[in-house]
């Protein structure tokens, strides 16, 4: 390597990292991967609770397939365009919640290929049954958005969300319910209006789903 490729792929490597760094934490151990001539970075990251897989390259552009397997030894493969970023980079950013099916708890192991040739080592994430809290403390008479993935609960099931911050509208087993469908991405959401007459306090969030407690639990602060 001549000393102004060397030079060009040690800045390359350099700007690589620093946008690396930039995306959340890393969601399993093995998430990513950096070339070492600094042709290109690899990460999967945790964003609002789905996966975002990104890659930054300088050596490659056009379109390549990101190949993802589920648990249950399934392959979808997908096609998307690098664009151009920051320091005369080309990346992409996918949301797996978007364009991938949700086969269920377990390990999920990504692929990068361009003209029938890898990108780096095979990347991996972990699913599980997720529940997340926008916002996580919140004035009576205000909403709470909840949402998450089902993990394993099939698309079409009612997922409860069972708290005493809740509205009484429903209950199940005398605790405070709202139920809302799981949907065809195998994720769930709602959005919940805290009474005005409940006392202020820190208080659980659950979920049920097909029959069974999901073993998730979040802290809502009601104030």
């Amino acid at each position: 390597m001549t000393r102004t490729a060397s030079k060009r792929a040690g800045l390359a490597l350099g700007a690589l990292v620093a946008v690396a760094l930039m995306l959340p934490a890393p969601a399993a151990a093995r998430s990513s991967f950096c070339s070492p001539t600094g042709d290109f970075c690899i990460r999967i990251a945790s964003q609002d609770g789905s996966p975002l897989m990104s890659i930054g390259t300088f050596a490659h552009r056009g379109r390549y397939s990101l190949c993802v397997t589920a648990p249950d030894g399934s392959r979808a493969c997908r096609r998307f365009l690098l664009t151009p970023e920051v320091h005369d980079l080309f990346g992409s950013h996918v949301r797996w919640s978007r364009h991938y099916p949700d086969r269920g708890p377990g390990t999920y192991r990504v692929r990068w290929r361009q003209a029938g040739t890898n990108l780096g080592p095979r990347l991996s994430f972990r699913r599980g049954p997720t529940m997340h809290l926008r916002p996580r403390s919140v004035r009576r008479g205000g909403s709470v958005r909840v949402f998450g993935s089902a993990g394993g609960c099939a698309p079409g099931n009612q997922m409860i969300l069972l708290s005493g911050a809740f509205p009484r509208a429903n209950e199940f087993a005398g605790v405070p319910a709202v139920f809302t469908p799981v949907r065809a991405d195998g994720r769930y959401r709602a959005s919940i209006r805290i009474p005005n007459g409940r006392r202020p306090g820190r208080y659980a969030v659950r979920a049920r789903c097909g029959g069974g407690n999901l073993g998730i639990s979040r802290t809502l602060t009601v104030l």
